[in-house]
């Protein structure tokens, strides 16, 4: 439990009133203020938004059906730039200050939420990150941001011709969208014609041309870690991995070859939950445990 004095307090009426478990009590007599006074202090407490809002985090910690639970700020993730219903569109730069806490991995996978964060939106340019590794060409980035509960999330996408399984390059003769003077076809970048698929009922890709859109139902309908989603646990780190085989690119004719080619493509989403730096373990009960419905830790019901 909190300090006394660390807890949310306001004058009224000539007495001091600390909120506790979601009421409040007098400072000096520790007794319960009576509703109708009770209600006045909610109405002076709300004309100061960080006030309340500190108001509302100390009854979250002080439920005891919240032990082990993370409650997320909305105000905080649109702060910091990461919900896209009120950022500018893709083609503006972000203000400097929402990157205060975030941390690039790579240049061409940006994270960002919508619907009051309840979608986790993951875009790629795979023309930019198109590269050769020692194993072949691959697009293969990631990023990761701190989130306002002090977790770290990473996401990382990865695009790669399929080139084990049922998968093989399909050959027509009529005839090809686009041509190149490019020495292989290994070093050309996917390009795909516009479609959008259902990886599975929570994740959805779009893509076009060479730019892909992963869309996650991050949270349930109670604002909670989707536990839908195909999450395994790693140490004390939460992970999830889905793919989508053969996904065919637009046929490709290399410089003045009659045939054009066509490369099915593996598609890989990834992300990692990271408890926060220096948190202990959350102890666990009999009747309940620190962890949300499906074994996940919960991101918090209240926006």
């Amino acid at each position: 439990m909190n300090n006394e004095t660390e807890r949310p307090s306001i004058e009224f009426d000539g007495r001091r009133y600390v909120r506790r478990g979601g009421a409040w009590y007098d400072a000096l007599s520790h007794m319960k203020a009576p509703a109708h006074i009770s209600q006045k202090i909610d109405t002076n407490a709300k004309e100061n938004p960080t006030f309340w809002e500190q108001c509302g985090d100390q009854d979250f910690s002080d439920d005891p059906k919240n032990r082990g639970r993370i409650r997320f700020s909305a105000a905080e993730m649109i702060d910091l730039g990461l919900v896209d219903d009120l950022q500018p569109s893709a083609g503006q730069p972000r203000p400097s200050e929402n990157r205060t806490r975030r941390a690039r991995v790579g240049e061409n996978v940006n994270m960002s939420f919508r619907n009051k964060a309840r979608e986790l939106v993951v875009r790629c340019d795979i023309e930019a990150g198109w590269h050769e590794t020692a194993s072949g060409w691959v697009f293969q980035e990631s990023d990761r941001v701190e989130l306002p509960s002090g977790h770290r999330l990473r996401v990382s996408a990865k695009f790669v011709e399929h080139t084990f399984g049922q998968w093989q390059r399909r050959t027509t003769y009529d005839g090809a969208p686009r041509r190149t003077e490019a020495a292989s076809l290994d070093e050309l970048p996917p390009s795909f014609t516009r479609a959008e698929s259902e990886i599975t009922g929570n994740i959805r890709l779009a893509v076009d041309g060479s730019a892909a859109t992963f869309v996650i139902k991050w949270l349930d309908a109670t604002d909670e870690l989707n536990a839908a989603l195909p999450w395994r646990q790693v140490g004390r780190d939460w992970v999830f991995k889905d793919y989508l085989s053969g996904l065919y690119e637009q046929a490709v004719r290399l410089n003045d070859e009659r045939s054009a080619v066509a490369r099915p493509f593996y598609i890989e989403i990834e992300a990692v939950l990271h408890e926060p730096q220096g948190a202990a373990p959350a102890p666990e009960y009999a009747e309940r445990t620190p962890f949300a419905s499906g074994g996940l830790p919960s991101l918090g019901k209240r926006w």
